[in-house]
């Protein structure tokens, strides 16, 4: 099974103190997916000051410290990139409001943090 990061998943996981290996516990063996065009917006929001920037810096290490495969999309948007590469045993992992109702419509599994401390699936 893979499961493709969404932005606001990798910056809710740092911010929250969330361990990523949460999502093995729920999943079992899977393999962590990031789209490029996620680890493009990380890369412009660690250029900016503040906690947003530092979050970033933080999500793009994560990215590397944990091996997760970047995949090419042909999509700008990250949520683009997202909905383009989804498919039969795959899950989304987001917590962003909007792109999971949307991917419910399409009858896609999510993975979100929870009460700001651990992970659920929908």
């Amino acid at each position: 099974m893979k499961v493709v990061l969404d932005t606001s998943f990798l910056l809710d996981l740092v911010k929250f103190r969330v361990e990523v290996d949460e999502v093995f516990t729920l999943l079992g063996r899977c393999e962590l997916i990031v789209p490029d065009a996620v680890v493009e917006e990380l890369r412009k929001l660690a250029c900016s000051a503040g906690q947003s920037g530092r979050l970033a810096k933080l999500a793009l290490h994560l990215i590397e410290r944990k091996n997760m495969e970047i995949v090419e999309s042909k999509e700008r948007s990250a949520d683009a990139a997202i909905l383009s590469l989804i498919g039969k045993n795959m899950v989304v992992a987001t917590d962003d409001r909007k792109l999971r109702q949307k991917l419910k419509s399409l009858h896609q599994r999510t993975i979100f943090i929870r009460a700001k401390k651990h992970l659920a699936i929908d």
